[in-house]
């Protein structure tokens, strides 16, 4: 003859089974736990290492053709390295080898300086017959760097730049330069969002090197890396 369970054994049975399943919840939520730290540890590192290789490939390829004591400079948290980005609309600088053309290094001549803008004696330091400034780009002077204006139409003589113009000078020679600046959905180069994790930017200019301090940040997790370029 079969008894029923009695009400204690009832109870324990239900404490054993809950006991079960908070156990396996628990198993599940580590292991989620860990498989989110995982995704957002490679987010990060993935995010750092597509800065540094835009950025070493713009190192690399740097002033070659322009004035060597213009290739680099650091204005607040922004960077600024000289030389012109190639994309589908433009080749880069390029050397012409015709006898009327200029020869390097390449570099125009700040003939006039307004309150938030500069006219510069050249657009087309290489003489290819393309514009060689234009909006989103950066433009490193002998008196320091600026960033050209969203709103600047690529020919135009007058170059509006951010934040002010006052720091050029008449004479000063003016070289086109990419720009990396942190914002706040991410470090942008050339107005455009390079890398949305990045958090932050701080890039330190001395006599021999470039030093730069990158954080990513993604959820609760956050990587730092500092980068050191020796410049040569």
């Amino acid at each position: 003859m079969c008894r029923a369970f009695t009400l204690v054994e009832l109870l324990i049975s239900l404490f054993i089974g809950m006991a079960l399943l908070m156990g396996l919840y628990r198993i599940n939520y580590m292991f989620r736990d860990a498989a989110e730290g995982i995704r957002h540890d490679r987010y990060c590192m993935q995010s750092i290492r597509n800065c540094l290789f835009y950025i070493n490939m713009d190192l690399f390829q740097r002033s070659y053709l322009m004035p060597q004591d213009l290739s680099i400079r650091v204005n607040g948290s922004s960077l600024f390295i000289a030389g012109l980005p190639s994309t589908s609309r433009h080749a880069g600088l390029s050397i012409n080898i015709r006898a009327d053309s200029p020869i390097p290094p390449y570099f125009a001549i700040v003939e006039e300086v307004l309150k938030a803008s500069i006219r510069l004696d050249t657009l087309d330091i290489d003489g290819d017959g393309r514009p060689d400034f234009w909006a989103g780009l950066g433009i490193i002077t002998d008196g320091g760097a600026l960033k050209i204006s969203r709103n600047y139409s690529r020919g135009h003589d007058v170059i509006p730049v951010e934040p002010s113009a006052i720091t050029c000078h008449l004479d000063d020679r003016a070289v086109p330069a990419v720009v990396y600046e942190l914002r706040q959905k991410g470090l942008y180069r050339n107005g455009q969002l390079l890398a949305e994790a990045i958090t932050g930017f701080d890039p330190s200019l001395e006599s021999s090197s470039l030093k730069l301090h990158l954080k990513a940040s993604r959820g609760h997790l956050q990587k730092e890396i500092l980068y050191e370029y020796r410049i040569r």
